[in-house]
């Protein structure tokens, strides 16, 4: 968890192993998701190097719809085991990306070395705290792309909630992607709606769910099956509202497992400005979905309450603490099965 103290904003993020998996350090690393002043959104890098003695470190950072780096700047002897912040938003070394609307795109983080771990911090600067936002996501490992992902959590017009997804061609081919909606819970028509867009060498593509040209229902919350022939992709997930966001990455289904932990989940209140914990389970087989939810420092033999929904073979089920009648003041994790 970390925290801006002038505009009062925070998010979490993930660490980065290094054993391989979407979420690990790399010799090269990709932030798909980086602005300059972009609808007031800028992004800081925090880079570190894992290797036990001095590297240099590469940033290529590319605009959306481009296939060549806008930037390419080299780090020399970032020290062992240490973290390298790269204003990108502010620095004047990336001002030939651009700044202002449509200064966006992705970076290709490389130790020339050895393996490196990024995190991006991208934030919208305002004034008013109401409409500052900050959301952070961990670098994705080069060799983690793939032809098929899902992204659990879509949106539009849900509660006021987008979805906007970046699709990232990492290879010299241009690939043909597909992207599946299904809707769960949605108002009006095209529960499935299915679009195609062609993603050049290097590009990253911007698919934003409210282009009525993409034709989606009228309201919907459901996830996104994504496709891509023939080369693998990386995708990055925006979901925002006025006043949140959050950047998740497409999850590729071969890493699937039958059980899933989450170490946080609360229900503080329900008067529209407390925390509390939705967590959505894509469904690959069908089945029924149990959980286990655990009190906070607290004997799970006396203080765990289980909840079990029929899932549905590519359909998300969601559980909500409100929903499964747990009390204002809730904390505790949460044993997902299947």
């Amino acid at each position: 968890l970390n925290e801006n103290p002038t505009y009062k904003v925070a998010d979490i993020y993930s660490g980065i192993g290094g054993a391989g998996g979407i979420n690990s350090a790399s010799d090269s690393t990709i932030l798909p998701l980086v602005f300059r002043n972009h609808f007031s959104w800028k992004s800081k890098f925090y880079i570190q190097n894992t290797l036990g003695t001095a590297q240099d470190i590469e940033v290529k950072v590319f605009k959306v719809g481009t296939s060549t780096p806008a930037v390419t700047e080299m780090y020399s002897n970032v020290g062992a085991n240490s973290t390298l912040t790269v204003d990108f938003g502010n620095d004047p070394t990336y001002a030939a990306f651009g700044s202002g609307n449509g200064a966006s795109g992705y970076a290709i983080i490389t130790g020339q070395s050895g393996k490196v771990a990024a995190v991006a911090d991208n934030i919208r600067d305002s004034s008013d705290t109401k409409f500052a936002l900050q959301t952070y996501y961990t670098g994705f490992a080069s060799d983690a792309v793939s032809t098929d992902l899902i992204a659990p959590l879509a949106f539009h017009n849900w509660f006021n909630w987008q979805t906007y997804i970046t699709l990232v061609n990492l290879t010299g081919v241009t690939t043909t992607v597909t992207l599946k909606y299904e809707s769960v819970n949605q108002s009006g028509d095209n529960p499935t709606v299915t679009n195609e867009v062609e993603v050049a060498p290097f590009e990253a593509f911007p698919f934003d769910m409210p282009d009525p040209a993409y034709g989606h229902p009228a309201t919907g919350s459901g996830a996104m099956i994504i496709t891509s022939d023939p080369s693998p992709i990386i995708a990055v997930v925006n979901n925002a509202r006025g006043d949140f966001a959050a950047a998740t990455p497409g999850l590729d289904p071969a890493l699937a497992t039958n059980k899933i932990a989450v170490p946080l989940a609360f229900q503080l209140g329900q008067d529209g400005s407390d925390w509390v914990t939705a967590v959505s389970v894509y469904n690959l087989d069908g089945g029924t979905i149990s959980s286990d939810w655990v009190d906070i420092n607290s004997d799970p033999a006396t203080n765990t309450t289980s909840h079990s929904l029929p899932g549905t073979a590519g359909k998300k089920t969601t559980f909500h603490t409100v929903g499964l009648g747990f009390s204002d003041g809730y904390i505790g994790s949460v044993n997902f099965e299947s």
